[in-house]
Order: C-alpha cells, then sequence, then structure tokens
C-alpha cells in the first residue's frame, strides 16, 4: 500500500509540473504573434519603402523644414517671440479614445515653450542670473495659472509649432503670457492659451516683486518681437 502511494504521488506531481509547461507555453505564444506582427509590419514598410510609396506620417527633410519655416514667419507676425518657438512632434500615442490628441499634452505643449522661452530671455542676463530663473534656484517665477482654448482638434501625423509673447504692462509682481499653438499640417492656429506668472523667489519660497533685470528682457520681448 506504501508503494502505490508514493507511485500516485508521484504521478499527481508529474501532472502538475505538465500543467504548468502548459500554462507557460500558452503565455509564450502572444509574445511569438507580437513578434511576428512586428517582422510583419517591419516588412511591409520596408516593401513600401522600396517601392518609392512614404511610410505614414513620413515627411520629406526638406519639405518639413520647409513647413517649419514658413509656420515660424506666421507665428513671427502673429507678434510671438521667434528664437523660442518650440517645435513639437505629434506621436500616436497622444491620442485618447476620441480619436484626436489628448487636451492634457497640450498644457506639456506650452510648459515645454514656456520653459525655452524664460532660458532664451535668461540668455541676455549674467550667468548667475540665468541660473536661477530657469533653475528655479532664487528668484525666478512660478505658474499660477493656465486657460487654454481648444479651437481645432490635432490628429498625428503632425508638427506643432508653440509660441508665447508677454502682455503689457507687466504687473508689480507677476506678468501674463499669451501662448499660440500652431498646426503645420493644418496651416492654422489649433489653440491658444493665457499664462499668469507670479514672481517668485525659491530660496525663500514667497513671491517677490519681478527683478529689474528680468523686467527689462520681458517688456522687450513684449515691445518687439525677435525673430
Amino acid at each position: 500500500m506504501q508503494s502505490d502511494s508514493r507511485h500516485l504521488c508521484v504521478i499527481s506531481v508529474d501532472e502538475k509540473m505538465l500543467a504548468r509547461q502548459n500554462t507557460i507555453a500558452k503565455l509564450a505564444r502572444p509574445c511569438c504573434m507580437i513578434s511576428r506582427l512586428f517582422s510583419t509590419t517591419r516588412q511591409q514598410l520596408q516593401q513600401s519603402e522600396s517601392e518609392g510609396r512614404p511610410a505614414l506620417g513620413h515627411q520629406e527633410e526638406n519639405e518639413l523644414l520647409n513647413n517649419i519655416r514658413q509656420g515660424k514667419e506666421e507665428m513671427i507676425k502673429m507678434g510671438f517671440h521667434g528664437p523660442s518657438l518650440w517645435i513639437q512632434n505629434i506621436c500616436w500615442g497622444d491620442h485618447d479614445q476620441f480619436q484626436h490628441v489628448n487636451n492634457v499634452h497640450y498644457v506639456r505643449f506650452l510648459e515645454s515653450n514656456r520653459m525655452l522661452f524664460a532660458d532664451k530671455l535668461a540668455e541676455k542676463l549674467e550667468p548667475a542670473r540665468r541660473k536661477d530663473i530657469v533653475t528655479g534656484k532664487g528668484e525666478s517665477f512660478i505658474l499660477q495659472s493656465i486657460a487654454v482654448r481648444y479651437r481645432r482638434p490635432v490628429v498625428y501625423p503632425d508638427t506643432l509649432l508653440i509660441g508665447k509673447k508677454p502682455v503689457l504692462p507687466l504687473g508689480t509682481d507677476r506678468f501674463t503670457l499669451q501662448a499660440s499653438i500652431y498646426s503645420l499640417a493644418q496651416k492654422a492656429v489649433v489653440a491658444t492659451a493665457e499664462e499668469v506668472c507670479v514672481s517668485y523667489d525659491y530660496r525663500s519660497l514667497s513671491k517677490a516683486p519681478i527683478a529689474d533685470d528680468f523686467r527689462k528682457v520681458l517688456e522687450e520681448a513684449g515691445q518687439k518681437p525677435e525673430e
């Protein structure tokens, strides 16, 4: 009886091991399918390019650069600061289930442009002041509020240009930035925004009057946009 019991126990263990191996094989199968899918997609893209047909979202370099140049000219005509225009390529993953770029992404695009705008203005100041403004170590600024108006949906493929310009006159301890998002595919403004920024001392963690040097470059950017 003891021998039979041990024999049954061995059979039971073997069955469990076999079941576990089958489960692992089933789990691994989708990975193989995904690998084949990517391989097929690569082959299709390579075949498309070899036949002279551009892949989805592909644009000739000269055509893209020309569109960016024309878009920058339009933004500068509207009074936006040329040196800090932010170029944002749209990814397929930026879409949401409503089949357009999710609204949250616009705020992030505007944030990237805002920091580039600040850095380009701070280039005209002393290195230490530039570091303070860009890294938030001394007297800089902080975003108080942002209001975005969505005018047109954006879809992949597209490239956006985002620009800033200060609204004059500046306040004692705050200023407003007007922003615009321009679509190269639509050749039109797809969103606008108003950003209220407060002058802020990151050492004392409190608001402060706008520093004279930063006020000067802000006013210059608002009076005459640079190309």
